[in-house]
């Protein structure tokens, strides 16, 4: 049960130490898109405001990728606090039994006769 325990700790210190490189990469890519869509060079703005099909094709897909990775954000940090609330609960229900008992000072030592 120890082990299963450090394995499942350790399991979730490589999730928190992978999380700053997660966001990093979606930061990048929805820069990166961002500016492969509204480049000043190809005046995308202005397709935009004439109704250009394939730039407002771009801008819509920019947008559902966007509220993409919102939702799945949203939806990690919602399993991770009922994961949470969920821990405490369970601890918070069973303190009763968490307790570990006291040893007297003195360990009674059994002599052999």
């Amino acid at each position: 049960m120890v082990n299963k325990g450090i394995e499942t700790a350790t399991t979730g210190a490589g999730w928190l130490k992978g999380g700053p490189q997660m966001v990093s990469d979606v930061v990048c890519g929805v820069v990166d898109t961002w500016v492969s869509v509204i480049d000043p060079n190809e005046g995308t703005i202005r397709k935009a405001m004439s109704g250009d099909a394939a730039t407002l094709d771009e801008l819509a897909s920019l947008a559902s990728t966007i509220g993409s990775i919102v939702f799945v954000v949203y939806v990690c940090m919602t399993a991770v606090n009922l994961f949470l609330a969920t821990a405490e609960s369970v601890r918070d229900y069973f303190k009763n039994y968490l307790t570990i008992p006291k040893l007297s000072k003195a360990v009674p030592v059994r002599l052999c006769a």
